[in-house]
């Protein structure tokens, strides 16, 4: 692009006239955009401990963040919880079986704490599900679902899309959200979940050291 210079004669008190310098420039590359990937770190880890924590803290913090920034509706926002609530169970459930030796003196702690909110609160919404007839193969598909919404999250974005699933089943799933809203406290304002904060040095130490994925991008670091 030419760029203007001022010019001018000496001793002339008129304002210089603006001319048109033949001197160009060329305009800078932009360098590519740095991105976050996509998906939540861990959820592959060949220890099965790791894994499960990359579900569980994965989950927390999607349904989190589309709470605080997602600006979902209740009923929407319902929806993805419930979605997820069976790999969720599952996912505590295998923490729970897979606790370490090395740290067993903290796992009744841990379990005290936030993460057995959840786990309470996850098996609530089963049971709505199984009061509109959602069985355990629906459970396994639901758990596949959100299992790919987790492989597939996209930092970027505040809320995932809801989870594809078959007009019955996504029936079921709106009912059981339906029912959770009408009858049940919105996890954002759940007491059951809002407890003291657990201090566990040993298993946020263990996460850090054996969990890498999880302690590379501060997924687990709060238990």
């Amino acid at each position: 692009m030419a760029a203007l210079v001022m010019a001018g004669c000496a001793g002339d008190d008129a304002a210089p006239p603006i001319v048109a310098s033949t001197t160009t420039t060329t305009a800078p590359v932009d360098a590519p955009v740095a991105t976050d990937p996509t998906g939540v770190p861990g959820l592959d880890a060949a220890d099965p401990f790791c894994a499960a924590w990359a579900v569980y803290a994965g989950t927390v913090q999607t349904l989190s963040v589309a709470a605080a920034f997602g600006e979902l509706d209740d009923v929407a926002l319902t929806r993805l919880e419930v979605v997820a609530a069976p790999a969720l169970q599952q996912a505590l459930d295998a923490i729970d079986q897979e606790w370490p030796v090395t740290i067993i003196d903290e796992r009744e702690l841990v379990f005290a704490g936030t993460m057995g909110g959840w786990r309470l609160r996850s098996a609530g919404l089963l049971d709505q599900m199984r009061a509109q007839e959602v069985d355990d193969d629906d459970m396994a598909t639901l758990a596949d679902a959100w299992g790919e919404t987790l492989a597939g999250r996209d930092p970027a974005q505040p809320a995932p899309d809801d989870p594809v699933l078959d007009a019955t089943l996504g029936a079921a799933v709106d009912l059981s959200a339906a029912a959770v809203v009408a009858g049940l406290t919105m996890f954002t304002a759940d007491p059951v979940l809002r407890r003291p904060e657990v201090d566990a040095p040993q298993t946020g130490a263990y996460l850090a050291e054996s969990c890498p994925d999880l302690a590379a991008s501060g997924v687990g670091d709060a238990l």
